[in-house]
């Protein structure tokens, strides 16, 4: 009678997620292409969680080398404040339950905090550990809860909602999950580079194979290098953030060459894809000619019918109701007189009182450079404000920028203290297996961004310029970047700066009347079935 294979435990010490693992493949997602990985297997759970304890998590304190003059290290000396009503997350967390450690994960036996502090220490403004650094995943609301089920039964899916509605939140945790299934081949893309850096994927262009995809679809397809058609052949899931941003000519080249690589009667080949957006924010760019918006491709209807299209509708950034009215009725341009004088009084300066200065938000990029300019010089860039992109937000509060500064530690390196772990991008072949990978501290200069760079970003303190504003959702983007009125300066309004699509508003009335006739058909449907049996 063969042996039974005797049980490992595996544990991670430095990875994607450290922690304990109780199957291999789990354990293997965290430390694949991971710069400086460090796991060990063991027969035993006492075993890992001493090895796990002898030294601490790397999510929290990381090491830098940098050539030293003997002076300085960085220190991100702003204390990280306790997650407070403006986080998203711990609103979620008021209205949903809290969320477990992905499976075959258990939270270690040790306090982890402890030795971090400890490690900490050695520096004279040690930052203190969140607490909520071990929730592994923000809670959903029972909506994204009953989106995530359907994209992990297979189906296909759009999903949608104002700024603040959790879109990201969701798009992460699919991730996340879809990532366990091994069997399972997952593209996770955005349409540009920015929004893929936040869900720690690539542009969908990059990914697809096609360069800027301005070319036939035949030409695509003979220019297409091997790579790029095994990953056509091979993956199972397609997730797009930021759809929106996509013509819908490029969506039915897509469909179009997945067709040609796969199966010809089905979207896309039977990729399942999932898309995420709201078309009320910023549009595709355009060159003159009309916009063609994702919705309006011969794909859209045959990937989505009615009951595949979710719109989200629960507001966590934002509480106070005013806002939040405001904020609707800028998505839809339906200001009202009492709008406007709202967003009047909010052209006055903020209270910098804490130290910390409002991030600028400008809607072309020569202004943000002038901002930059400006405020490079060697003595500003010792305390440059900056921002961490909105990934980390489930883990630390990222939305209270840090400042960073350098002080005298010991000669000939400088060690950086950064509360937020290091950013790992990698590039997978066909097979997911990574070719090549970069780990670097995610940190962007927050003195000024363009408008386009701040989508799905959260800010607690925002001073919103308006007076370059050109495009469809611009201003919209820019306000509702922020967690409240207190934090938040607008200068430059008129209402003229709030311009929407008449096309995108159509369609979104024709989704929203379809929906309340989805819905009275069904309560006739149960009435019927209750009268006749």
């Amino acid at each position: 009678m063969p042996r039974a294979k005797a049980r490992k435990f595996y544990a991670v010490r430095v990875g994607r997620i450290p922690g304990l693992y109780h199957d291999w493949e789990s354990a293997h997602e965290q430390i694949n292409g991971f710069p400086g990985a460090l796991h060990r297997a063991f027969k035993s759970e006492a075993e890992a969680n001493a090895y796990l304890s002898s030294r601490p998590f790397n999510n929290a304190v990381i090491d830098m080398s940098f050539e030293s003059d003997g002076e300085s290290v960085i220190d991100l000396t702003t204390p990280s404040p306790a997650r407070t009503q403006n986080s998203p997350y711990s609103r979620e967390a008021n209205e949903s339950p809290q969320s477990r450690p992905p499976q075959g994960m258990t939270q270690p036996a040790h306090d982890y905090r402890g030795d971090i502090d400890s490690a900490a220490a050695a520096f004279s403004d040690p930052v203190p550990m969140p607490q909520e650094a071990n929730n592994l995943d923000p809670p959903l609301s029972e909506q994204q809860r009953d989106v995530l089920r359907r994209c992990l039964a297979g189906d296909n899916i759009f999903f949608t909602g104002s700024a603040g509605t959790g879109k990201s939140v969701l798009l992460r945790a699919l991730i996340r999950r879809l990532k366990k299934r091994q069997e399972v081949k997952v593209a996770v893309t955005a349409s540009t580079g920015m929004a893929a850096l936040n869900v720690g994927g690539c542009t969908l262009h990059s990914w697809a194979g096609i360069g800027l995809g301005t070319r036939p679809v035949d030409e695509l397809i003979r220019f297409m290098n091997s790579f790029a058609r095994t990953r056509w052949r091979s993956t199972d899931t397609l997730l797009v953030d930021e759809v929106s941003m996509l013509h819908g000519e490029l969506i039915d080249k897509l469909d179009q060459i997945g067709r040609h690589f796969r199966d010809q009667r089905r979207p896309f080949g039977g990729i399942q894809i999932i898309f995420c957006g709201d078309f009320l924010q910023l549009p595709p760019v355009s060159k003159g000619s009309p916009v063609s918006y994702a919705f309006d491709s011969n794909a859209w209807d045959r990937l989505f019918p009615r009951a595949n299209m979710v719109t989200l509708n629960s507001v966590f950034r934002q509480r106070d109701s005013q806002f939040v009215e405001c904020l609707e009725c800028m998505r839809r341009g339906a200001m009202s007189a009492a709008h406007d004088d709202l967003l009047r009084s909010l052209d006055r300066p903020l209270d910098n009182s804490d130290g910390i200065r409002a991030v600028l938000l400008y809607s072309r990029r020569m202004d943000v450079d002038r901002i930059v300019t400006a405020f490079m010089t060697p003595d500003a860039a010792r305390e440059a404000h900056v921002v961490v992109p909105e990934e980390f937000d489930s883990v630390y509060d990222a939305r209270k920028w840090p400042v960073v500064r350098f002080k005298p530690h010991r000669k000939g390196a400088r060690w950086p203290d950064i509360l937020v772990p290091p950013m790992t991008v990698s590039v997978e072949d066909a097979n997911q297996q990574v070719e090549a990978s970069r780990t670097q501290v995610p940190l962007i200069l927050a003195w000024a961004i363009t408008i386009h760079k701040s989508q799905g970003l959260t800010l607690d303190k925002v001073c919103v310029d308006l007076g370059g504003a050109f495009d469809f959702g611009q201003a919209y983007v820019a306000v509702s970047r922020a967690t409240g009125l207190d934090g938040l300066e607008v200068r430059q309004y008129t209402r003229s700066k709030i311009m929407t699509s008449q096309r995108v508003l159509d369609w979104t009335q024709e989704m929203a009347d379809d929906a309340e006739w989805d819905e009275l058909f069904m309560a006739s449907q149960v009435v019927l079935d209750y009268k006749y049996g």
